[in-house]
């Protein structure tokens, strides 16, 4: 797993969200979700979903950094 993979597992098994809900709350799709926490990507491409889903994880700024 990545860096990045590690810490996102973290808050989302903190909020005990599925990746299909997060998905929903979020617009993110599943897949990509998914595929953040397995670690198949380093970083995200883009920064907008990212920050969607950590909306969704209702991260606070010093988190999300």
């Amino acid at each position: 797993m990545t860096h990045f993979a590690d810490t996102l597992g973290f808050y989302v098994q903190r909020s005990a969200y599925t990746a299909g809900q997060l998905a929903h709350l979020s617009g993110v799709p599943k897949m990509t979700i998914v595929h953040w926490l397995e670690g198949r990507v380093s970083r995200p491409r883009a920064w907008q979903p990212l920050i969607q889903l950590l909306a969704a994880l209702r991260l606070n700024e010093t988190e999300a950094n």
